[in-house]
């Protein structure tokens, strides 16, 4: 028997500040070129990305250093997750999301750090979102764009649905 009831997937990880870590990313590019493609979601070639992340403050307490989450966001919301986190993506369909492997290195720049971490670039565009199933959204008076509710908003998505739009969220 098939289950046909939409999964759950509850976050608002974008909007949290607290998802923020104090890592900063080097780029031989110009300093914009690269946040500007990644926020509007524009395919890259790995050579364009970031070379490396580096914490970007002096004093940080090896506790905080040592204790990153699966999935945060360095300067400009650039997404970073773990190997751990990138080896479950791995079951899902990512469409045409890139995943680049980015060294972390210490303050100085010089110093890596141990861990392997990955950029989540995300370009596949899914519409997925069901709205009769969701709780906390509202949709805006044009109709077919929802706005949700950072505080306890619950998005049921599942696969290939008509195109709607989430404002406020990553693309789905």
């Amino acid at each position: 028997m098939t289950n046909t009831k939409a999964k759950i997937w509850n976050t608002t990880f974008i909007m949290k500040t607290e998802n923020s870590r104090h890592i900063n990313y080097h780029s031989d590019r110009e300093i914009l070129a690269y946040a500007d493609e990644y926020q509007d979601f524009i395919k890259v070639e790995r050579n364009q990305a970031p070379e490396y992340l580096y914490f970007d403050l002096y004093d940080l307490k090896e506790k905080y250093k040592n204790s990153l989450p699966d999935i945060f966001k360095v300067q400009d919301a650039v997404i970073v997750i773990s190997q751990k986190l990138h080896d479950l993506l791995q079951n899902f369909d990512l469409g045409e999301t890139l995943l680049f492997e980015i060294p972390l290195y210490e303050y100085n720049q010089k110093d890596r750090r141990p861990g392997t971490y990955y950029i989540l670039h995300i370009v596949e565009k899914k519409t997925a979102f069901v709205p009769e199933a969701s709780k906390g959204v509202v949709e805006y008076p044009v109709g077919g764009i929802w706005k949700p509710n950072i505080k306890d908003d619950i998005l049921a998505v599942q696969n290939q649905l008509p195109r709607v739009s989430i404002c406020g969220l990553m693309r789905i």
